[in-house]
């Protein structure tokens, strides 16, 4: 696991296995990234070993989101690249670029026969052909398990409220920002402090989200010192290590960027305010091109209680799922089997099936 997004796609395809007593499940982080992930785990309780120990091991299957240092590990791997906003699936720095799937799935004869890259869309696939020889054996469109799950937990909503300690009967705004060159948190921080700040005057309990790679990149001192001025009981900073998601589903209305979290909240049938307007680089077909039509952009000279007041679904919201996922509401199913063929054992005749979000007692804000 190589930072904390990347182990929430992990946590999500184990959740179809590991209930399972026949499969035991160690987790790992390499040593070279952010400590983020290793937080994550050391909050759920899982087992874990340190990376030495696994380079060394051979396992009946290696689960990632990250292609990067995978060829360090022996056994079959399933490899999760996650979700393209910004068009098709490309390979990046991120995530391992196609160089680094190919050298840990391999190509022809060399990768394991039980191998298997798991796409969200058909449209990766098909970019991922283009590129690498071997996605002809490995690749596999098995929808985006992130989004299935984010459905399967709507009913838990209050669950989730009272987990991040939000009132029940208190309106509530979530104010997301990704972590990327364009992304308001980074491109403009003071500006994402003031909207914020505006946000908390207008009778909306705040929810403030930052991308987990923010805090390993920034660092925590900075950040909750960057929020400092406008920490109050109207405005709550959640924890890197909550769950993207789990504030999703907690909030009646979403502020966001144009990234994955926001286009999540478009899907589930939230009403969702752009944090600005598109720019210049964006790309048609793309899942941010969606995004961009299914939701208004933020009027600052406008008032901000009213736009939050009058923010209904999106009806276009369907659009958004079709760019985030061609298997909606299956990829449990598919990565049930995929799991379950490179372990070598029976499948069960329960079918494979979504499972909301767990919380936990390690509370999910600062």
């Amino acid at each position: 696991m190589h930072n904390v997004a990347a182990a929430h796609r992990v946590l999500d395809a184990l959740a179809v296995v590991e209930d399972d007593p026949a499969v035991r499940v160690v987790l790992t982080c390499p040593v070279a990234v952010g400590g983020g992930g290793s937080d994550l785990l050391r909050h759920r309780g899982a087992p874990v070993i340190p990376w030495e120990q696994a380079e060394e091991e051979r396992f009946d299957l290696v689960v990632s989101a990250s292609a990067r240092q995978l060829d360090r590990l022996s056994g079959p791997i399933l490899l999760l690249p996650g979700v393209s906003t910004q068009g098709v699936f490309r390979g990046s720095s991120h995530h391992g670029d196609v160089t680094d799937i190919a050298r840990a799935v391999g190509d022809g004869s060399e990768g394991h026969p039980w191998s298997v890259v798991a796409l969200a869309h058909d449209r990766d696939r098909q970019a991922l052909l283009k590129r690498w020889s071997g996605a002809v054996r490995h690749a596999v469109v098995a929808g985006d398990p992130g989004f299935d799950r984010l459905v399967a937990s709507a009913p838990l909503r209050d669950r989730y409220r009272a987990h991040l300690g939000l009132p029940p009967d208190r309106a509530v705004v979530l104010l997301t920002s990704a972590y990327e060159p364009r992304s308001p948190v980074t491109r403009s921080p003071s500006a994402f402090q003031r909207l914020a700040a505006e946000l908390s005057t207008t009778g909306y309990l705040v929810l403030i989200q930052i991308h987990p790679d923010a805090w390993d990149t920034r660092g925590s001192r900075y950040l909750r010192a960057w929020v400092a001025h406008i920490r109050r009981s109207d405005v709550i900073l959640t924890k890197p290590t909550t769950d993207l998601r789990i504030p999703v589903v907690a909030a009646d209305r979403v502020v966001g960027d144009h990234g994955l979290v926001t286009a999540y909240a478009v899907a589930a049938g939230k009403p969702v305010l752009l944090a600005r307007p598109p720019a210049t680089w964006l790309e048609a077909g793309s899942l941010t091109e969606s995004l961009v039509k299914a939701a208004p952009t933020l009027d600052r000279a406008a008032p901000l209680q009213d736009q939050l007041d009058r923010a209904r679904e999106s009806r276009t919201a369907h659009a958004v799922v079709s760019r985030i996922t061609s298997l909606p509401h299956h990829s449990a199913a598919v990565l049930r089997n995929a799991c379950y063929r490179a372990l070598n054992l029976p499948d069960s005749a329960t079918p494979g099936v979504s499972t909301p979000i767990p919380v936990h007692r390690t509370a999910d804000f600062p």
